[in-house]
């Protein structure tokens, strides 16, 4: 009887393991494995509420979270904190810039590829419902009228539905370049404190702080 459950336990850590990969190959978070709340510098000053704010959001996975900084502040290493934390609880996360999630989605409409490929609604839906979304460095996407109506569809919908959702910017949606780039409907929607939360890193980028200090903060 206990080489039973012996074996059932055995069985059931294996199909976890097993599970916890699956989600990591799909996530788009396998090669950040390192990035998670162990290894970022919350010494650094600037940082500490968004180290809360993220640490609250992996446990208990909620609306939007906006993360708004420099280049180099750490908002992208606590953005794949989050999701690496959350995919060691079992949830599915996709991870994405925001570039390369519409450079995925332009790429549909090329017929010349002889690879298949998901359609449009295919990989939009993917976007769109995910359990989990992490879009990083919103606003480095080049700001065309179809760029923009994209991702507000996309990010207005999750809002929409409250599915939890965790985006980086370099740009804080409350400026004229951010209306510009984004458009004034998702600056809306990232300023929004009741489905929401926005929170500013006020730290240097790492890349130019003395080198001792760096080793946290990409």
């Amino acid at each position: 009887m206990f080489g039973k459950l012996q074996t059932c336990q055995c069985l059931q850590q294996r199909q976890n393991e097993r599970r916890r990969g699956e989600l990591h190959a799909k996530s788009g978070l396998a090669s950040f494995r390192g990035k998670t709340f162990a290894t970022f510098d919350n010494t650094v000053a600037g940082v500490g509420v968004a180290v809360g704010a993220a640490q609250a959001f992996a446990a208990n996975p909620d609306g939007f979270l906006t993360l708004v900084g420099n280049p180099g502040c750490g908002k992208t290493h606590l953005a794949q904190a989050i999701g690496n934390e959350l995919q060691a609880s079992g949830f599915e996360v996709v991870w994405s810039t925001a570039p390369d999630a519409l450079r995925l989605l332009r790429s549909t409409f090329d017929q010349t590829s002889a690879k298949p490929k998901n359609s449009f609604d295919e990989q939009f839906e993917l976007f769109r419902k995910a359990p989990i979304l992490l879009l990083d460095d919103l606003g480095a996407e080049n700001a065309t009228d179809w760029g923009k109506e994209t991702l507000f569809q996309l990010l207005n919908e999750r809002y929409e539905y409250q599915r939890p959702t965790v985006i980086t910017s370099n740009l804080h949606p409350n400026t004229a370049e951010a209306n510009r780039r984004f458009g004034m409907r998702l600056c809306s929607r990232l300023l929004d404190a009741v489905q929401g939360q926005l929170v500013v890193l006020s730290a240097a980028d790492y890349r130019r702080r003395d080198p001792m200090d760096r080793l946290g903060a990409a």
